[in-house]
């Protein structure tokens, strides 16, 4: 499932982000679910991950563009590392 969500800080002006959520992002980079929540604990909210809450207090892991680009450099990296 993919968000449009807008976002904005006090030294920043609104802007509109696209968030995929974790299976979505899963299924784009062939990887195992299980691995992307492992690695997903790495991230802050500044690294591109957020929540996304329901109405029955239900949530979901996603992640905006920058999310997606550091999940990759991580798995790039452990690739890199075992090599």
């Amino acid at each position: 499932m993919t968000l449009k969500a807008e976002c904005s800080s006090p030294s920043e002006p609104l802007r509109s982000e696209i968030a995929s959520t974790l299976r979505a992002v899963t299924k784009l980079q062939g990887a195992v679910e299980d691995l992307l929540w492992d690695l997903a604990d790495q991230l802050e909210p500044e690294d591109g991950k957020l929540w996304v809450h329901d109405i029955d207090e239900g949530e979901t892991l996603a992640f905006i563009q920058l999310g997606i680009e550091t999940l990759r450099e991580i798995i790039k990296g452990q690739i890199d590392h075992s090599a």
